[in-house]
């Protein structure tokens, strides 16, 4: 059957977005390999710095195996994610729920889950990053939500920045879960083959919004290099450092036999809990800098 949206498409009858040119490209390793050298100068066959090693992991997961490929995308998952970490005994971790399910559609009744009035929730999609909205009963905009949540349900977020293959196959769900705390510390452990080479502090005042707050070596001290704009420290304090010890073994565990993945942990109230796991942090676009 003629899909004739893209045969108009690439008939050029109408424009096409970075979306559909991804989603209809024939050949997604060329399209990924030509969005990726138009963000940042990169080299992907030949990394030389832990950049390089992401954007040379986002192509080679294209044909990697599938068993490769199925690993990361349970990971990916975030409704998964919750099993994955049971298999591991790790389910101590996880941040409680108070629904979760796969569903085509963020429907009606759903808000009727979240029943503490007093209490703000956070509504995510599983299938992409960054697809979560705030809810607060009675005060957020039901509408607002719905829209949100459903125009996101009907995107795949593998076609949103140069193709990440992990969340292609990845069936729409969402994950409600009570928000932890207004503004978490966010635990940000950049690790390469089993090992943490970086560890990121980060404050998330809003969308698209962060405090750097520092980044460390593993021990907490001096990197020998850094993501993004210069944080404000470079040296934990004795307080972090007491809970960076306390998240290290979980780390490990998480992060063994892969090439590159960043672990996001949080502690709040003196309790550890998983974040997520990425294997292609911002897609790719990101700036290293040395001290």
């Amino acid at each position: 059957m003629i899909n004739q949206h893209k045969q108009d498409l690439l008939s050029g009858k109408h424009p096409i977005g970075e979306y559909d040119a991804c989603r209809f490209s024939d050949d997604k390793e060329k399209f990924a390999r030509e969005w990726l050298l138009s963000k940042r100068p990169v080299n992907i066959d030949n990394p030389q710095n832990v950049v390089d090693l992401i954007c040379h992991e986002k192509i080679r997961l294209i044909h990697a195996p599938w068993e490769e490929v199925c690993d990361r995308m349970a990971w990916s998952d975030k409704c998964y994610a919750y099993d994955m970490l049971a298999k591991k005994g790790l389910e101590s971790l996880a941040v409680p729920y108070v629904y979760k399910a796969y569903k085509p559609q963020f429907e009606d009744d759903i808000f009727d889950t979240m029943t503490d009035k007093n209490a703000t929730y956070i509504i995510k999609t599983n299938h992409g990053s960054g697809w979560n909205v705030k809810y607060t009963p009675g005060k957020t905009d039901k509408k607002m939500v719905l829209d949100k949540i459903n125009g996101w349900l009907k995107q795949n977020y593998a076609y949103i920045s140069g193709y990440e293959v992990q969340y292609k196959w990845i069936k729409p769900g969402i994950v409600i879960q009570k928000l932890l705390t207004e503004t978490p510390l966010d635990w940000s452990f950049w690790c390469i083959n089993g090992q943490i080479e970086g560890i990121g502090l980060t404050k998330k005042l809003g969308k698209n919004f962060e405090d750097y707050v520092g980044f460390f070596d593993e021990n907490g001290e001096m990197p020998k290099w850094f993501i993004g704009m210069v944080p404000a420290m470079f040296k934990m304090n004795t307080k972090q450092k007491e809970i960076l010890e306390r998240m290290k073994p979980y780390v490990k565990q998480l992060c063994a036999g892969y090439p590159f993945v960043r672990v996001d942990m949080y502690c709040v109230d003196g309790k550890i809990y998983f974040g997520e796991m990425t294997f292609t942090p911002c897609s790719g676009v990101l700036d290293v800098s040395y001290t």
